[in-house]
């Protein structure tokens, strides 16, 4: 299944032998990487905190992990990286993306039953696709069962990633375009630069406004059986936590923000350790750079283009403190607790 650039693999593809050519080539990018990683992490050293954590399944637990839930562009990968230094244990994946399992290898594994999960601190997964879960028999909820099963559909939290969306909306573009342009190897840590951006603005504005803007509207719809569908079926704070990526970038809150989150998972750790693991999670291959000869967000969003596309989600950013005008980074939104009863069943 192709989902914006992704290949999702799900349980009715696994013996698909595409899937499966595309799995060995995840590996083969996970083994090829594998000196690099370790050099890196040599070399990762810090007077304060060290060299960079190894990160081992280690299976102690028979623990489900919860979901790394995330609109792409929302800064998952990076996040990703933050949980495993926190925790030292492993993310999962169903996308196969051989460029984050050069730095990430379990991005390969398969994680469709409920003993292959055990032992990860989050599986990543987008919802920018309709039918993404279906409703469980047993309980009547929603979750990742029948052709998209996961972790024997016994999945029950899930670690909401939240971003402005001009700003992931962006961000994913430059991804989905680099793979488009045959630079799969570079699209999480390359840029458009302003000499291919007049060729490049009016197929943006298209998919900005006809293609993000609608995915994020209705991912939040209940009947999408997605972000809305899990709100729903999970309402509780024992089921859902909401994590900002603008929390992840203030230093006055980060680290308040990541214990909050790594403890979700199940892990308690120490301040230092937390501290340190945005440090070691600074990880090069999973930055976008930024320069005078590369095209930002405040470039990209022409005023009418963002008129048109905060018409078509205004209504569900401005549920997590998002605003229309508050998506530079000189204007970070308000960083308050999301209200999970906005999305309560009708009684």
């Amino acid at each position: 299944m192709m989902l914006m650039g992704f290949t999702m693999v799900t349980a009715a593809s696994a013996a698909n032998p595409a899937i499966e050519r595309r799995r060995q080539i995840c590996v083969k990018a996970a083994q090829l990487g594998a000196r690099a990683r370790e050099q890196a992490r040599l070399r990762s050293i810090h007077p304060a905190c060290g060299s960079r954590r190894a990160v081992v399944l280690r299976n102690v637990s028979t623990e489900i992990p919860p979901l790394l839930y995330s609109f792409p562009g929302s800064g998952n990968t990076w996040v990703r990286l933050l949980l495993e230094q926190a925790s030292s244990a492993p993310t999962a994946s169903r996308y196969l993306d051989p460029s984050i399992a050069a730095v990430m290898p379990h991005e390969c594994d398969n994680i469709e039953t409920r003993s292959s999960c055990a032992g990860f601190v989050a599986i990543k997964v987008h919802p920018t696709f309709a039918g993404s879960m279906a409703i469980d028999s047993g309980s009547g909820r929603a979750n990742f069962v029948g052709a998209n099963l996961m972790c024997g559909g016994a999945i029950a939290k899930a670690i909401f990633l939240v971003r402005h969306p001009m700003t992931a909306f962006w961000s994913d573009y430059q991804r989905k375009r680099l793979h488009r342009a045959g630079r799969a190897e570079h699209n999480h840590h390359s840029a458009i630069t302003t000499a291919a951006w007049p060729k490049i603005r009016p197929a943006w504005e298209r998919e900005a406004s006809q293609v993000y803007a609608v995915e994020y509207r209705d991912m939040w719809r209940p009947e999408k059986m997605s972000y809305g569908r899990w709100l729903q079926d999970h309402p509780g704070s024992t089921d859902t936590e909401f994590l900002k990526f603008e929390e992840l970038i203030d230093k006055d809150r980060r680290t308040d923000a990541l214990r909050r989150t790594v403890s979700f998972s199940g892990f308690e750790v120490d301040n230092r350790t937390l501290e340190c693991a945005f440090l070691h999670a600074d990880e090069p291959a999973m930055h976008r750079p930024r320069g005078p000869n590369l095209v930002d967000a405040t470039v990209a969003w022409r005023l009418q283009l963002l008129d048109t596309v905060w018409r078509i989600v205004g209504e569900h950013a401005s549920k997590l403190g998002y605003g229309k005008d508050n998506w530079r980074r000189t204007a970070l939104p308000p960083i308050g607790r999301v209200d999970l009863t906005q999305w309560a069943r009708p009684r």
